[in-house]
């Protein structure tokens, strides 16, 4: 009895968990313009321009931690170690004990 509640609570929380992960891969999915967009502006000539201008205190009334150092870079770094993360769970998911 306490083996077939404990797999039953097990289902449910797994068919949860898969449930939100869907989720959030799917509103992550959408937002890659904006991702792309973040980084088309890092590699840019306007980036620098605005990151010259930051230093110059030309943005100092509005938010813009977008021109620090190490933002967008760090972004880029984190989003490939998620990735890597991503695939490994991904193997995991596929594989079938028998």
């Amino acid at each position: 009895m306490q083996r077939i509640e404990e797999m039953e609570k097990n289902l449910h929380h797994q068919v949860e968990m898969l449930r939100q992960l869907e989720e959030v891969a799917k509103a992550y999915e959408a937002s890659q313009s904006e991702y792309q967009d973040l980084q088309d502006y890092y590699y840019s000539d306007q980036y620098m321009q605005d990151f010259d201008a930051a230093g110059r205190g030309e943005f100092d009334k509005i938010p813009a931690g977008v021109l620090s150092e190490d933002a967008i870079y760090n972004l880029i770094m984190d989003r490939q170690q998620v990735a890597i993360s991503l695939l490994e769970l991904a193997t995991k998911m596929l594989k079938v004990e028998e």
